[in-house]
């Protein structure tokens, strides 16, 4: 509102600001007499500055009248604006001005505190050449033109009586930078391609004085909308048969990320660390091997090695260190082939090497088949079946294997 005039009207111990907002002597930060004056006046005033924070406009005061005056239209507006205000401060306030509009009952005067005896007519109460424009419209925009921000989301648009595209920005605590580059998720979760924005502008002098936007569907989005899209990305990871032809085999959670968003974003926009995105893939997927998953991910040497994603199957590569050596496991999501084990030594120095010989071994099981593999694997190799029959005494079984593997 910073710039616009507004009119108080006063009537006995009420300072109006519209019909039905109204303020007491002791909101206003006038004179005391002002509390003893049966005042029946009206001010026009100019805002200087208005503070959200404070709940307050300061302002200067540009006539004083000794008649009450109609609000105009471009005043009612800012209805909602003005019924948040508990203040109003003024630069000055001409006193003897204020004294000559109470005084002046019979005739209608205004006074400004330069010339204090002219006619109402000689200085007009508002001029309407110079008066706001106040442009209020609901637009719809897509997903794709719309930037997340920390904190916000933004776009351009071109509004009525301004030719220059203006940005308009939505608040919204939760919102961070990074979610640009998965800002179709949200739309996906929100079920919609273009978002609505209902702007208001006042337009002073066509150039744009305020701008007010909300939006319902940015408004929606939450700590739990952002788990649902984390969720979706997830689901989309494990379902998509990505067609790019991947120069390994073994990748990390940000690679995965990175096929998605064409390595603009990285797992920790959701998640703390691989485990927390392993433990989401189990959540949204109907596996066959839930209980193993779970398991050597809790052995899994975190500290040491990034856990490892196979595209085709979708599928998994621990690292587990036994008594004396390390053993690297793979396991499907829910494909019905085997646990893989590789029993390595226990040099950490050696581990990207053998991870390298892991990625070409994997490589080469997808390309000429596993009985290829099994015919010549060596002695360091081993492979655990799983027995379906029964789910709880084949996870036991199996669990019992996979420790006597690994002493």
């Amino acid at each position: 509102m910073t710039g616009i005039e507004l009119i108080i009207n006063f009537e006995n111990d009420k300072a109006y600001l519209t019909d039905k907002i109204y303020f007491h002597f002791d909101q206003l930060e006038v004179p005391d007499f002002f509390n003893k004056s049966i005042y029946v006046a009206s001010w026009i005033i100019r805002v200087l500055n208005y503070n959200l924070t404070d709940k307050r406009i300061f302002a200067e005061i540009l006539f004083y009248n000794s008649y009450k005056q109609p609000f105009p239209a471009y005043q009612l507006a800012y209805a909602h604006e003005l019924a948040q205000v508990e203040k109003i401060g003024f630069r000055s306030i001409d006193t003897t001005a204020v004294f000559k509009t109470v005084k002046s009952s019979k005739t209608k005067a205004t006074y400004s505190p330069s010339t204090l005896e002219r006619h109402v007519t000689d200085i007009p109460a508002v001029n309407y050449e110079v008066l706001p424009k106040i442009i209020k419209e609901s637009v719809s925009i897509p997903v794709d033109s719309i930037t997340f921000r920390s904190g916000y989301v933004s776009f351009e648009k071109i509004i009525k009586n301004i030719e220059l595209p203006v940005e308009f920005r939505v608040y919204n605590q939760h919102i961070r930078e990074e979610f640009d580059a998965v800002k179709n998720y949200f739309g996906n979760v929100l079920k919609a391609k273009k978002f609505q924005f209902d702007i208001t502008a006042i337009i002073v002098n066509q150039e744009i004085n305020d701008i007010q936007v909300i939006s319902a569907d940015i408004d929606r989005i939450d700590d739990k909308l952002i788990e649902d899209v984390k969720l979706e990305i997830v689901k989309i990871i494990v379902d998509t048969k990505f067609e790019e032809e991947m120069q390994k085999t073994l990748l990390t959670a940000d690679d995965l990320f990175g096929l998605l968003t064409d390595n603009k974003v990285k797992a920790d926009i959701f998640f703390e660390d691989e485990k927390s995105f392993l433990e989401d893939i189990l959540k949204i997927s109907n596996t066959k091997h839930y209980r193993q998953l779970r398991f050597l991910s809790d052995k899994h040497f975190f500290s040491i090695m990034k856990l490892r994603f196979i595209l085709k199957p979708f599928s998994f590569i621990f690292l587990i260190q036994g008594e004396s050596k390390f053993h690297i496991v793979w396991e499907t999501l829910n494909t019905t082939e085997a646990t893989y084990i590789w029993q390595e030594d226990g040099d950490v120095r050696a581990l990207k090497t053998q991870l390298l010989k892991i990625d070409g071994i994997i490589t080469s099981i997808k390309s000429s088949g596993r009985l290829d593999y099994l015919s010549k694997a060596g002695k360091n190799f081993k492979r655990i079946y799983h027995d379906y029959s029964d789910a709880i005494n084949g996870f036991n079984k199996w669990k019992n294997e996979i420790e006597e593997a690994m002493i």
